[in-house]
């Protein structure tokens, strides 16, 4: 489930803005269909203004700028391939800020193909395709090969 997602962020990197969360929820999502060919979670992802959002995800965090370790209730389901996949994105974006994983995730393909060239002030709810998703970030890794 992507709260199991969100909360395992959250309890390796602390508090954090929601729209950090959301992009350390997509390109986790992405890497797993990378790494696995199979999703984390079944929600998906919407092309909103500032990058991809999951409604669902969304409706657990809506009216909060920073979530915190806790806030979300977990079910537990990660196995330790998924977590191993989390804490690799983790440990290459978490460093990053909010904006500009926005920043980043909004000057990448799926994001882009999925908006179809709006105004950035145009509100958007087409959903990213998990296929796009695999296909783009199979060439551009968002983890680095060790």
């Amino acid at each position: 489930m992507i709260v199991d997602v969100a909360a395992y962020i959250l309890r390796m990197c602390g508090t954090m803005t929601t729209m950090k969360l959301e992009k350390l929820v997509f390109y986790s999502q992405a890497q797993s269909l990378v790494s696995c060919s199979q999703p984390l979670f079944e929600a998906d992802f919407e092309a909103w203004r500032n990058g991809p959002v999951s409604p669902e995800l969304f409706a657990l965090h809506k009216g909060q700028f920073l979530i915190y370790d806790g806030d979300l209730t977990t079910h537990d389901t990660l196995k330790g391939e998924e977590c191993t996949i989390i804490d690799m994105v983790c440990q290459s974006l978490s460093p990053l800020s909010g904006n500009t994983l926005s920043s980043k995730v909004c000057s990448e393909a799926p994001w882009k193909t999925a908006r179809h060239n709006l105004n950035p002030d145009v509100t958007c709810h087409t959903i990213i395709s998990k296929t796009l998703m695999k296909n783009y970030y199979t060439n551009h890794p968002i983890v680095k090969s060790r």
